[in-house]
């Protein structure tokens, strides 16, 4: 069975607003006084900081430098590391902060943990074609500063991976109240893609943003029946192998040798995790859903089988060889060699000619009545 691939275009928000955030940069000096911190248990004092980093320099010279360090959020008012100030020591770079105009791009998609997509400085001396296109155009009036949402209000404090083409990663310091609703334009397209299978599940979103993303964890089996919608009923997973249970009649030849079918599933849906995309999954493994089901796919394979001059020895062999390919259904009963044969003679071509099985079984018949 091939992986269950799932995908939606992404929800995607844009906002403007005036914002306080954070750059990585390399800031040896600062990481200092993080290691230093480490040392002592995860806290750094002004004292510490001027008896082991400065040389015994004035106590006050050591508090600038922590105070510093909390005006940076790398350590809290008490000189303790902070989330920040860990993910400086782990990365080597230190938070730098700027603060501008900036648009950001954000989601509420249950898939994505992190509900920053992207944020960029908006240059003001260029057009801003998302601003202009919401201006009120009969009165020629930009639109007035709102109240963000409380989802924007409450990203300080994060560090966020931007997915946008530069990347980069970035912590958020403030956001002021007021900002704007930015439209979505051509170049804010995205698709959150879910690949799921026994061995795991891999996630990313592609488009306008590209990022690898750490998918949740889920269990495959349940999101497959899930998935499954209205054919959950027939999806028989105590069987080994798991597999659809599938009539007969509605199975093309190729599917009917292989056991195993193309799936096309509608509007696809993972409890939590909401719905997706239309899809369809090959190789699912099929097996009867009745026994009438299995007696006819048997015999199927039964005539199929029939490929060389076949007596009765080998005749037996093949008919156990096919029951034994649907273990589901052991009554299942199949023709005698005459019986398969008359059947076969009724199948001519378009040309008039009998099946070559019809040969190979009348052949051994008419040779053992002979003898008799």
């Amino acid at each position: 069975m091939k992986p269950l691939e799932l995908s939606r275009q992404l929800k995607v928000e844009k906002y403007e607003a005036i914002m306080e955030i954070g750059r990585q940069q390399r800031r040896e000096e600062l990481l200092a006084v993080l290691m230093l911190a480490e040392e002592h248990g995860g806290r750094a004092s002004p004292k510490d900081v001027s008896q082991e980093l400065l040389q015994g320099r004035p106590e006050l010279v050591g508090k600038a430098i922590v105070d510093r360090c909390t005006d940076l959020g790398l350590l809290d008012e008490t000189g303790t590391i902070t989330q920040i100030g860990k993910q400086a020591l782990r990365t080597g770079n230190v938070f730098i902060p700027e603060k501008g105009r900036y648009i950001l791009w954000f989601t509420d998609d249950p898939l994505v943990a992190q509900k920053v997509i992207h944020i960029e400085p908006k240059e003001e001396s260029q057009l801003n074609d998302e601003v202009a296109a919401i201006k009120n155009r009969a009165t020629n009036q930009t639109p007035k500063p709102e109240p963000l949402p409380q989802k924007i209000m409450d990203l300080p404090g994060g560090i966020y991976e931007l997915m946008g083409k530069d990347g980069g990663t970035v912590v958020i310091r403030s956001i002021e109240a007021q900002g704007l609703t930015c439209p979505l334009g051509p170049n804010d397209n995205a698709r959150i893609t879910l690949r799921i299978d026994h061995t795991g599940s891999r996630l990313n979103i592609s488009g306008s943003f590209e990022r690898l993303l750490k998918a949740p964890s889920l269990d495959f089996e349940e999101v497959w029946v899930s998935a499954l919608g209205s054919l959950a009923k027939l999806w028989a997973n105590s069987r080994e192998p798991p597999a659809l249970k599938t009539s007969f009649d509605e199975l093309s030849p190729k599917e009917l040798a292989s056991f195993s079918k193309t799936v096309f599933l509608s509007r696809p849906t993972i409890v939590g995790y909401g719905e997706f995309d239309d899809t369809s999954v090959d190789d699912v493994p099929i097996f009867p859903k009745t026994s009438a089901d299995a007696a006819s796919w048997a015999k199927w394979i039964l005539k199929r089988s029939v490929n060389a001059y076949t007596d009765e020895e080998r005749y037996k062999s093949l008919v156990d060889t096919c029951k034994s390919r649907f273990p589901d259904f052991p009554g299942i009963e199949l023709p005698d060699a005459e019986k398969l044969a008359a059947e076969l003679a009724t199948e001519k071509d378009i040309d008039g000619a009998l099946p070559k099985a019809y040969w190979y079984l009348q052949a051994p018949l008419d040779l053992r009545m002979t003898k008799s």
